[in-house]
């Protein structure tokens, strides 16, 4: 269990008047853990009892508060103010006894409560007592006679005089003191380790204070003072000053204006104010996003593509780089059809020697399927091999050459060449008439000429691919960075990718930071969750907790730190709870907005200044999610006051209390 300590520095201030005593008084305490650290701008959870007699003694009040620590440790607390379910401080008698104040603290902010100190109450508290003065009865109406004017010890008589004469009172039977020494009875403190005790039965405690010069006068601070940017702390000692202009320096008191600024010198991003900097990868001399197009070229064999964009080897070795002197010779000896350089030869048997029934008479393309009619019939061929696949690309269909050799008509498309056998439309009798002479890809539109004439074929279903043949619209035209996810759009939508793990194992977000619809006020340890407060109040002048105020059950939302939750139960009753159900339906940047708990409350109050414009409505008491049973007046839930951060509690019918929603992240 991770110990909790309250240092020493504790001002119970009276807050007093003459007219008549409130029921409260101030309490301040910093709160250091086992190695004497600060715990510092952190929830706490606080549990504060009055006892009677001694350090063991028995209870006669309690009550909880969940302060937030400065970026000091320091708390504040007004004790008789907070969450109480047993007897009110009004009903302590403080002139009946000595009493003593307990503090117990939880550091997660919840009800596991650890012992942080016990002292008396030295005077503070007893000033309450006053009050009962306000109805004396003094039948004479001299107001000088009431006062005590001396005290003398006269012997073994206590001579008491006031405005009515003398009293003497004997005290022999209480001296007992055999030898007449008035000096020898003086009982003595001590401290062994860290327990102190008073000699002659006079008790004993633990003292928590780790004190390694044993004096008890030089660690009381006794005062904080912010002069301009120099903070005074004053003890016993003196006063110590520490210069924090260096986290100041805010001349004009404006919490906007200290922005950073982003900016990029070559390819080095760099962040204002100590934000860091980074490489920018991308050599983008004159921050033209459309003239980085890669270019194809082409050495000797080697095809490039340029800016890193890799290279292969064209297996045409074509020494002279001449492209009209590889053309092939095409002969015929008898019905032998022989084309040069390797290229092959089929026989032609035309058996009725008729030279008109052997042309190709139409092509057409349906679908994928190439239909090709001549004398003979019509013949079909699967062309859906060179549909371009399911890729977004238009332009890496495009069929880049179509040559005949022998029967077999060969067409590249991408790099890659494609071959169909034609030898079934071979006819008979003569040698000439059925040869197909050239083949042309016009744009998307492919022509074949024999002897008949010229023939052609609209390929472009099979050559877009489903494009759009627009070489332009995949470029990327935003690049956003929102928290951690790097948001990148193009004409095909957004994609986002995390980038939390570049982090560093820093924090990712901070206090005062604009997101999901509202402004930061908690971050966690991670850095990486926290609490977003709404920009605006909801419900108008007078939202009530419950619409119509009812005598209805509780549901049960009653925790002091889980606003999700209470908003969920409230929700989801069949009661009208309008607070609870007016967060849970605003939908400013989004879903998940909720009804504060009390603790997440205080939160949001004590953040006003990073809220700036958008803090909370000054001097207003805000409803909390968190309900209270059920009591004299009708159902009551706890609210919380937007200056202090004070809790109180409302019956949950009262107007004039605000609504201000909050979400997690």
């Amino acid at each position: 269990m991770k110990k909790i300590s309250l240092a020493l520095f504790v001002l119970l201030t009276s807050v007093l008047s003459f007219g008549q005593a409130p029921q409260k008084f101030n309490y301040q305490a910093v709160v250091r853990d086992a190695g004497g650290i600060s715990v510092t701008d952190q929830l706490v959870g606080v549990r504060v009892s009055i006892l009677q007699g001694s350090v063991l003694g028995s209870s006669v009040f309690s009550e909880t508060h969940g302060p937030t620590t400065n970026a000091y440790g320091l708390i504040n607390l007004q004790i008789g103010t907070g969450a109480n379910t047993g007897p009110a401080l009004s009903t302590i008698d403080w002139s009946s006894n000595q009493y003593y104040i307990k503090v117990e603290i939880d550091p997660s902010g919840g009800t596991n409560y650890t012992l942080a100190s016990t002292s008396q109450l030295v005077s503070v508290p007893y000033a309450l007592h006053a009050k009962t003065v306000d109805n004396a009865d003094d039948a004479d109406a001299d107001p000088t006679n009431e006062y005590n004017t001396g005290a003398v010890v006269n012997g073994t008589n206590l001579e008491i005089t006031d405005g009515g004469g003398t009293i003497t009172v004997d005290m022999s039977s209480i001296a007992q003191d055999a030898d007449s020494n008035p000096t020898n009875e003086l009982q003595t403190l001590s401290k062994v380790g860290q327990i102190v005790s008073l000699s002659n039965g006079g008790g004993a405690f633990t003292d928590d204070v780790n004190d390694a010069d044993a004096s008890v006068t030089n660690e009381l601070n006794t005062g904080f003072t912010l002069v301009g940017t120099t903070l005074q702390i004053t003890d016993a000692g003196g006063t110590l000053s520490a210069n924090l202009s260096s986290i100041a320096n805010d001349a004009d008191s404006n919490p906007t204006n200290e922005l950073q600024t982003i900016s990029k010198v070559g390819n080095t991003v760099t962040l204002s104010n100590g934000g860091g900097s980074f490489t920018d990868a991308v050599d983008d001399a004159d921050a033209d996003n459309t003239n980085e197009l890669q270019i194809i070229s082409k050495a000797g064999s080697t095809v490039t593509l340029s800016n890193g964009g890799g290279s292969f080897t064209d297996d045409v070795d074509d020494a002279d780089a001449d492209p009209a002197n590889e053309l092939q010779t095409v002969n015929k000896v008898g019905n032998t059809v022989t084309l040069s350089n390797g290229g092959g030869s089929f026989t032609t048997d035309d058996s009725d020697s008729n030279p008109a029934n052997e042309f190709n008479t139409s092509a057409s393309l349906t679908g994928s399927t190439l239909n090709i009619t001549d004398g003979g019939g019509t013949l079909t061929v699967d062309l859906s091999s060179l549909g371009g696949g399911a890729d977004p690309s238009s332009t890496n269909e495009l069929i880049t050459n179509a040559q005949l050799v022998g029967t077999n008509l060969t067409i590249t498309e991408a790099g890659t060449p494609w071959t169909v056998d034609l030898s079934s439309l071979g006819g008979a009798g003569n040698p000439t008439d059925e040869l197909n002479t050239t083949f042309v890809l016009n744009g998307n539109v492919l022509e074949i000429t024999d002897a008949g004439g010229t023939l052609t074929a609209d390929l472009s279903p099979i050559i877009t691919g489903g494009g759009d043949l627009s070489p332009t619209n995949e470029l990327n035209t935003t690049m956003v960075l929102n928290g951690t996810t790097l948001e990148l759009t193009d004409a095909g939508g957004t994609l986002t990718t995390d980038l939390s793990s570049l982090g560093g194992g820093g924090s990712s977000y901070r206090v005062g930071q604009l997101l999901g619809g509202g402004i930061i006020v908690y971050v966690d340890s991670s850095g990486q969750h926290g609490l977003i407060a709404g920009l605006t109040d909801l419900g108008g002048a007078n939202p009530l907790f419950e619409n119509p105020n009812t005598t209805a059950l509780l549901v049960g939302a009653s925790s002091f730190i889980d606003g999700e939750g209470n908003t969920a139960l409230l929700v989801a009753d069949a009661a009208n709870y309008e607070a609870a159900i007016l967060c849970d339906s605003y939908a400013v940047g989004g879903t998940g907005w909720f009804l504060p708990s009390v603790y997440e409350l205080q939160i949001m109050c004590r953040s006003g200044f990073v809220m700036g414009v958008n803090a909370l409505t000054y001097n207003t008491t805000y409803w909390s999610s968190t309900e209270l049973t059920s009591g004299t007046m009708g159902l009551s839930a706890y609210t919380v006051n937007s200056n202090y951060g004070f809790i109180e509690t409302k019956t949950q019918g009262t107007t004039g209390i605000k609504v201000r929603p909050m979400k997690k992240f």
